[in-house]
């Protein structure tokens, strides 16, 4: 996103804060911004709470009917939304999952990315809820580009295996579409996830967002034997095929990979989601 788009985004998503917070009798004490968002955390009627809200329609756009389609749980606990906004319980201490793997207990981690994983909504997923071979299209925008920032093998590879997974689904349900470290916060009641996307996918789809993360720790995604290690993991503690779960992880690298070129981002030698699909390269390639 340019610049003059996020300051844009940033004076749309403030002007709504501000008038949602008086609709919904939230009192403002503290706000951080972000891109695309503005971010409040305050009081109502005496409970803790974070106001977020997002100036243009992107991923985020319905995280708060999707986390309230969930219903608490595993999934922070939702008290208003309308399009664009959501008005959450406030998760204290907050701290991030990917405290634990920074302090070496990645496989606890892993546990509890997976039992988050395992939670099925007990309500309807929204309406406006996208299919992942939704994403199919990403694919074939990038082999038509004259962009070179992306192997082209890795490309074709990542498209092949995406369209496959997505043919041979046997289920479709509600995931979360970005369940990583970053978006798993501790509270009282355990850890809980927060900004989900919303897809429409079979439940080994979630591994994709955490087998390229947490973000800044690459021997996680260089180290073949550490990747397997992680699959593995994963797919026994919801009894899912730990290749299907590679298959996602290098799929979803790839989407990763041209959605970051698409949003105008340069490719890094370090960016995880390009090591990891190169790790895992060998198996499709």
């Amino acid at each position: 996103m340019s610049a003059e788009a996020s300051s844009i985004a940033a004076t749309a998503a403030n002007a709504r804060r501000d008038e949602l917070a008086r609709q919904w009798s939230v009192t403002i004490e503290e706000v951080r911004e972000t891109a695309t968002s503005s971010i409040a955390f305050g009081m109502r009627r005496g409970e803790r709470v974070v106001l977020k809200c997002v100036g243009v329609a992107c991923d985020e756009w319905d995280s708060g009917e999707v986390l309230a389609a969930y219903g608490g749980g595993c999934f922070a606990r939702v008290l208003e939304h309308v399009p664009g906004a959501v008005l959450l319980e406030r998760l204290e201490p907050g701290g991030a999952l990917s405290r634990l793997v920074h302090e070496g207990r990645d496989d606890e981690a892993t546990d509890i990315i997976a039992s988050i994983a395992a939670q099925d909504p007990p309500h309807a997923p929204p309406a406006v809820t996208p299919r992942a071979d939704r994403w199919i299209a990403s694919f074939e925008r990038y082999e038509t580009s004259d962009d070179q920032q992306i192997d082209r093998p890795l490309v074709a590879a990542g498209r092949r295996r995406y369209e496959e997974l997505c043919r041979t689904q046997t289920t479709h349900r509600l995931v979360h579409g970005d369940l990583q470290h970053e978006n798993v916060l501790s509270s009282a009641r355990g850890w809980v996830a927060i900004d989900p996307k919303g897809v429409l996918a079979e439940r080994a789809f979630e591994a994709g967002a955490f087998l390229r993360n947490p973000n800044g720790i690459l021997e996680l995604m260089r180290d073949e034997s550490i990747v397997n290690r992680r699959a593995e993991r994963f797919a026994r503690a919801l009894r899912l095929d730990p290749g299907r779960v590679l298959d996602w992880g290098f799929a979803q690298a790839v989407l990763s990979l041209i959605w970051s070129r698409e949003d105008g981002y340069d490719i890094r030698r370090d960016d995880p989601s390009l090591v990891l699909a190169r790790t895992l390269f060998p198996r499709f390639g």
